[in-house]
């Protein structure tokens, strides 16, 4: 905790890639993987504790949520997007982070195997959480109340049940 708070980025006068890597964590860690976290605590534990909002309600709030427009833009979807690659790039940055700062890998190749490894666990997490959105964003296809909308990609009619 004490680096996140008196940690002083040297990105201007030392340019490594670790270095910028370090300032765009800070960046990140104060304004989208907070609000986002924030926002899901908000959206679905606060409502039940609160509100009594049952578990079951959480897919269609969700789906709601990721599917509604404000002025033609899906904004929640939009900042949905941001937070998940904010937070995905939080969790491969620090891990590698951790590892090098630690002593954990010492030499150049363990150093780029790591960072690989990073970089593979964000990008598939990141993959799961968009098509996690994505079902969320066209609804539930098992559910009977659900409308499924999909455009044909040759045509672009909306199909729709």
């Amino acid at each position: 905790m004490k680096l996140a708070f008196d940690g002083k980025p040297n990105a201007l006068r030392y340019v490594h890639g670790r270095n910028w890597l370090y300032v765009l964590q800070r960046v990140d860690r104060r304004r989208h993987r907070s609000s986002f976290l924030l926002t899901h605590l908000w959206e679905l534990r606060v409502q039940k504790w609160l509100y009594g909002m049952s578990s079951s309600a959480f897919f269609d709030t969700l789906a709601e949520h990721l599917s509604a427009r404000v002025g033609g833009v899906p904004l929640s979807a939009l900042l949905y997007t941001v937070g998940l690659g904010a937070a995905v790039f939080h969790l491969g940055n620090g891990l590698v982070g951790f590892c090098l700062s630690w002593g954990v890998v010492v030499s150049r190749r363990a150093q780029r195997t790591v960072a690989l490894f990073a970089t593979g666990l964000s990008v598939g997490l990141f993959a799961l959480g968009m098509s996690t959105g994505r079902l969320l964003r066209d609804g539930n296809p098992s559910s009977p109340h659900r409308t499924i909308r999909a455009r044909s990609p040759l045509s672009g009619i909306e199909i729709g049940n």
